[in-house]
């Protein structure tokens, strides 16, 4: 027994780096003192619209506020979170102190302009906040191309958030950003199809022109068009260019992407791959945990550049609730090759480290132990292709781990689904 505890001590030593890596840096945050006896009360709505082009919809909205929260914090960690009614009012009482109030699944065009709020909370007074989230959602005559395309990519299953106002000097019109399966995108609408093919015609064949202006881009440019929209992709991630490819439509200009190079995953693909709501839906709702991300390879690197010669990228992202009594850490190891990846998972399920073998696979092999003794959790690990990915959970003897080993199996699945 005694050298099986040596054993998956070993496996767990990616995991305890990861962990370590987690918390260094600046050390513990002082979480501020709070007096809860002096409290006050918070009041106020949140308002979203338009909700369609033209007012008042004629399809059903549906419930719009339900399911949505508030939560102010403070640093350090102080934090309250008070859930929206059906008309979008909330109250509650939080101690005195300022805030920076946030929402949770604000995908509508517009959120990032409302958020952050501050609020200042004073003993026995009642403090009123009024937040309206206004979409931009506007046109004389029926939908715009840009709402089109963000429904039609999520229709073809694509993640897809809302990101500010965005602009070049270049094009003629202002541009929305959009994140499509974590990696940003630029959308431009034109008045009419011929405004933007006008400009469009502007675009060299390899975008490095376009009018009379050089431009000196960060990564390999991509243009795309469909119907009034010019679309915008600065970067080497085959999938999203696929993704792209379908919707909207063939690039008109830009570099070729080269599909026998493999660029490895990024920072922004993989934060794509498992998300806080994911987490939630584990939980029951019960508990709303904070996330991070490293990157672990350049951590690693600058210790012992031997240890990741063969890995393209490796990112972990934890996600810890309250005092970080309870936590989950969730990793990808991008290899150089297929084999690699076999190889390191053949290590992690060895034997002798009491990783048992799931019947029935995710990916292309998975393995999987539950301990929850000595601050260990449960753990699940599985390759595909030439990524190694792993799940686990850490508590204290006596605490309920953040996610069952079952629920670990389902996130486990989900991130197999979105590589």
């Amino acid at each position: 027994m005694m050298t099986q505890w040596k054993s998956l001590a070993l496996l767990l030593g990616l995991l305890v780096f990861a962990a370590a890596c987690g918390a260094s840096g600046t050390g513990e945050q002082p979480t501020p003192s709070v007096e809860e006896n002096i409290r006050g009360t918070l009041s106020g709505r949140v308002t979203i619209g338009p909700l369609c082009p033209v007012e008042p919809c004629n399809g059903e909205v549906g419930d719009i506020y339900g399911g949505r929260e508030l939560t102010f914090l403070q640093p350090g960690g102080v934090r309250f979170s008070f859930p929206l009614q059906p008309d979008g009012t909330f109250e509650g009482t939080m101690p005195v102190g300022t805030y920076s109030g946030h929402m949770g699944l604000c995908e509508y065009l517009g959120c990032d302009r409302a958020f952050p709020v501050t609020v200042e909370i004073k003993d026995g007074e009642t403090t009123t906040l009024q937040i309206d989230i206004d979409t931009g959602i506007r046109a004389p005559v029926g939908a715009s191309d840009a709402g089109q395309l963000l429904e039609d990519l999520r229709a073809a299953g694509a993640t897809v958030e809302v990101g500010g106002p965005v602009g070049q000097a270049f094009f003629d019109v202002p541009g929305q950003a959009l994140t499509v399966n974590g990696i940003r995108i630029e959308v431009y609408e034109y008045p009419s199809q011929a405004a933007a093919e006008s400009n469009a015609g502007e675009v060299s064949p390899d975008g490095a022109t376009i009018g009379l202006t050089s431009v000196f881009w960060a990564g390999s440019p991509h243009f795309y068009k469909q119907a009034a929209l010019i679309v915008l992709y600065v970067g080497d991630d085959g999938a999203l260019h696929s993704v792209l490819e379908g919707l909207p439509g063939p690039q008109f200009a830009g570099a070729v992407p080269d599909p026998a190079v493999d660029q490895g995953l990024t920072e922004e693909t993989f934060s794509a791959l498992l998300s806080v709501d994911d987490v939630v839906a584990r939980t029951g709702g019960s508990v709303r945990p904070s996330s991070a991300i490293n990157d672990l390879k350049e951590m690693a690197r600058r210790v012992d550049s031997a240890q990741v010669e063969h890995m393209d990228s490796w990112y972990g992202m934890m996600f810890t609730v309250g005092d970080t009594s309870q936590g989950m850490t969730f990793l990808v190891i991008d290899f150089d090759s297929e084999s690699a990846a076999r190889a390191h998972y053949g290590t992690a399920t060895a034997e002798d480290t009491m990783m048992e073998v799931m019947p029935t696979p995710i990916g292309e092999a998975s393995a999987q132990l539950e301990l929850n003794v000595q601050m260990i959790g449960s753990m699940l690990v599985f390759v595909q292709g030439d990524k190694f990915i792993s799940v686990h959970t850490a508590q204290p003897d006596g605490v309920d781990p953040l996610v069952s080993l079952e629920g670990l199996e389902v996130l486990a699945r989900l991130v197999a689904d979105r590589l």
